[in-house]
């Protein structure tokens, strides 16, 4: 998974997992105010229209800015608001950083 990869060649080690995995693990909080640099942006099932979507999830790293970062078949940039009302129609977004990443 792309977003473990991130992780692991910044040196935090691999977190593994696929997006529903993730923001079961790592996410605490859907609060705005609470969001950093580096945090999982992640939905446990997306509304984005895909199977696997709907499935796995989907998972993203916030860079600041109100920007997401993400891989939906090619990596982009897009802003927090248009990724929430793309992947979170129906469940909640959760912010969290993984293990070994210093808060």
């Amino acid at each position: 998974m792309w977003v473990s990869q991130v992780y692991q060649n910044a040196g935090l080690g691999y977190i593994g997992g696929n997006a529903c995995d993730m923001y079961r693990n790592y996410t605490f909080t859907s609060d705005r105010s609470k969001l950093k640099v580096g945090m999982l942006v992640a939905v446990e099932s997306s509304s984005s229209g895909s199977s696997a979507g709907l499935t796995y999830g989907h998972v993203g790293i916030y860079i600041g800015d109100g920007k997401v970062i993400d891989n939906i078949g090619r990596i982009r940039v897009t802003t927090l608001d248009d990724w929430i009302a793309t992947f979170c129609k129906h469940h909640p977004v959760g912010f969290g950083f993984p293990p070994n990443v210093k808060k």
